[in-house]
């Protein structure tokens, strides 16, 4: 490392690190300006450079270093030998971490005067006036300055003058307003804790003089280095976040969105965004972490993202909400499912041919059938750089304005106001995949959209992301709509596993210890699928039971397995979603009895949970009693086998909780997806004491017959439970 001596101005050579080799130094943070001193004119025109205008910012910066006590600096435009192409590759690669160990550093903002009212700032007071002059200084704009901002502990601003405005510390709030970066960022220096995402949205709004740079100044921040290749252009960004995905799995680095005046519904993009200004309104996509069997969900190849996601849906129209706070986000609130095959039908679209631009249809319009080839891989190929709808490069952004709407960006994500009503959007060119990734939004996953598009003349099955809309909340009707498939398809082959499976007998005879003696209860089974059940407590004596499930296939073979033992007059089967209310239902005013057989598990929020929660105590009369049932420690290792007869796989973490895929060793296996918040699969009983749910206890494992027969067997269950049956009563 190359340090200037402060009272020679002589450069001298230093190897190791800081208090190991290196002595303590202080660095220069600023902004270049006409006449700035170079390595070559300190060194070998000494006496030209002194009358340059750079070199008083040298003998300032030294001054104030050598008042501080410090024998050296460091500053860029004169410390690097810019003539050597490897020893400027090895500066910019090293520059984050030569900030990050300097022992101060001095933010020198020329356009800053010395005024006397700017310390008002250090101060505390009316800031009106001096917080836009601080606030309107270039060095906020420039992007090498945001590594000079939060890489160093400790950022002295200083004015013209080399008078002291403040520090990064004291003038936090007001740092944390111009920059749009929080104060604990700016303060704790730990930016691994933030998605990629995230430190994007930093360097949004800043300016480079030359466009490579605007990737090269994150690299640090990113922790990543990679070769400098200046007149490579907008390819360094595209390079960058390709070895940022080398290092990351966090798929934040997909969640951008674009800018008002370049989205387009007819073109098509890669999967990487084009520069940062793209993660403008990122600033608060969080990531949701790898669980521990996690899989790494992509790799880069020949110019392709190999993308390994779950596709949700593939759909040919999908219903948006727009909001008035960010016009370019949406929230999914309903599907248009594929339904036939790939053909256009003239009689619903009106057309006999594709046309060029995608209309947007009201809500109360018909739905398009339109067919194509289905994204049928799990491992999912996107272009990395991006090819339009028609073949051309997506460097031909055009705005287009074809909804009517010219669209206004209010504010970032804190208030999302709907406008307007809810939008089909029709895509013709071949199917939407809606995939989503592992970050979030408060508590809404994201979730972008893939398509073909009509990229077969460049060959392959490649697939190309949709510009409009980039960036999809996927909330919970769509996740519903996913529970009621599967549900249907295991519907036939569901009570096998009580049967069956080792843990289906245990849960058989859990249930039937908490139910108790139920002769003549009423009881409200409250996703209680087949009524299996159902049927156990009515041949125990229950008078009647009320059902209540998503899955109208798992009622219908419910209603045929009653009719068939008998019991069609006592147990009536309704198809209603136990996370909404149901007061439009023909309920009983209440209960003796409330079950809920595994519904908690598919409650992927806190207010999801807390509704159901609500339709148990709304139902269960005073002094009646409450049986549920829910996994516990849905990672734990007699969840990774078929021992027991199920399993839990693709474990990924949620807000709050979990969400994982559940095998069921029946013949033929059943698999479906759930979700499990923490509050409950952690074993805590406090939404039990919430809602007002007393003298909670759960039944144990080692207390029923099929563990104490064979307890060699159980003994892994008995110490670490995969389920939990609890039983309670409503004060």
């Amino acid at each position: 490392m190359r340090l200037l001596n402060v009272q020679t101005l002589a450069f001298e050579e230093f190897i190791g690190e800081v208090g190991n080799g290196i002595p303590p130094y202080a660095i220069l943070s600023h902004t270049w300006g006409p006449e700035e001193v170079t390595f070559k004119d300190h060194t070998e025109q000494q006496d030209e450079s002194c009358e340059k205008k750079g070199y008083d910012k040298i003998r300032g910066c030294c001054r104030l270093a050598e008042s501080e006590g410090f024998q050296y600096v460091w500053i860029d435009t004169c410390c690097i030998d810019k003539s050597s192409s490897a020893e400027l590759s090895e500066a910019i690669n090293s520059m984050f971490q030569w900030y990050r160990d300097a022992a101060i550093c001095y933010a020198y903002l020329s356009d800053v005067d010395s005024l006397d009212d700017l310390t008002v700032l250090a101060d505390g007071d009316d800031k009106s006036e001096s917080s836009s002059v601080f606030a309107r200084s270039r060095w906020f704009t420039r992007g090498w300055t945001l590594q000079e901002l939060l890489a160093p502990a400790e950022v002295v601003f200083l004015a013209a003058d080399w008078s002291e405005i403040g520090t990064k510390r004291s003038l936090g709030a007001e740092v944390s307003r111009i920059t749009r970066i929080s104060e604990k960022v700016l303060l704790e220096c730990r930016w691994d804790e933030y998605s990629v995402a995230q430190k994007m949205s930093w360097a949004a709004g800043r300016q480079t003089t030359r466009l490579e740079d605007a990737a090269y100044c994150l690299m640090g921040l990113f922790d990543v280095n990679m070769p400098l290749l200046y007149g490579e252009g907008r390819k360094a960004f595209s390079r960058l976040q390709q070895a940022i995905m080398q290092r990351s799995e966090d798929q934040s680095i997909f969640a951008w969105s674009y800018p008002d005046d370049k989205h387009s519904h007819i073109l098509m993009s890669g999967i990487m965004a084009p520069s940062p200004e793209y993660f403008k309104d990122a600033s608060q996509i969080e990531t949701l972490d790898r669980s521990d069997d996690y899989e790494s969900p992509f790799e880069v190849v020949n110019q392709l993202v190999r993308l390994r996601l779950r596709l949700l849906d593939e759909v040919e129209g999908i219903k948006l909400q727009t909001y008035a706070s960010k016009p370019l986000l949406h929230d999914v609130i309903e599907v248009q499912q594929i339904n036939g095959g790939p053909q256009v039908l003239a009689q619903d679209t009106g057309i006999a041919t594709i046309p060029d631009a995608l209309p947007v249809i009201d809500s109360t319009g018909g739905i398009p059938r339109l067919g194509g080839v289905a994204l049928e891989d799990e491992l999912t190929e996107i272009n990395v750089d991006g090819i339009s709808a028609s073949g051309s490069m997506d460097r031909d952004l055009q705005k287009d304005s074809s909804d009517g709407n010219e669209h206004e960006n209010t504010g970032e994500f804190e208030t999302l106001i709907p406008i307007n009503k809810p939008m089909w959007r029709w895509y013709i060119y071949e199917k939407v995949v809606i995939a989503p990734l592992r970050c979030r939004i408060g508590q809404n996953q994201l979730g972008i959209l893939l398509s073909k598009g009509r990229a077969y003349s460049l060959g392959g099955k490649m697939n190309l992301r949709l510009h409009y809309p980039s960036l999809v909340m996927i909330n919970m009707k769509m996740a519903r709509e996913k529970v009621v498939e599967e549900y249907n398809a295991s519907a036939s082959n569901y009570e096998t596993f009580t049967i069956t499976t080792p843990i289906g007998r245990l849960e058989t005879e859990l249930y039937l210890t908490a139910l108790g003696d139920p002769t003549g209860l009423n009881i409200l089974d409250l996703g209680g699928g087949t009524g299996l059940r159902a049927r156990q407590a009515v041949e125990r004596g229950a008078a009647a039971v009320d059902v209540v499930d998503i899955s109208p296939e798992m009622l219908r073979v419910g209603q045929h397995e009653a009719a068939k033992n008998g019991f069609a007059d006592r147990i009536r089967f309704i198809e209603a979603d136990v996370s909404q209310s149901l007061s439009h239902l023909d309920l009983r005013e209440s209960y003796d009895l409330v079950q809920a057989n595994w519904v908690f598990d598919h409650a992927e929020s806190i207010e999801s949970l807390e509704r159901m929660y609500t339709n148990v105590v709304t139902y269960l009369k005073p002094g009646g009693r409450f049986i549920c049932v829910h996994v516990v420690n849905p990672k734990g290792a007699n969840l990774k086998g078929k021992k027991y007869g199920a399993s839990h796989s693709e474990i990924e973490e949620t807000p709050g909780g979990l969400k994982y895929w559940v095998t069921l060793y029946t013949d033929p296996p059943v698999k479906f997806g759930s979700a499990s918040l923490e509050v409950l699969y952690s074993g805590s009983l406090k939404m039990h004491e919430k809602f007002g749910l007393v003298n909670a206890k759960v039944v144990p494992i080692e207390n029923t017959k099929v563990a104490r027969e064979d307890p060699d067997f159980w003994q892994d269950c008995v110490k670490e439970p995969m389920i939990q049956f609890v039983t309670a009563s409503k004060a």
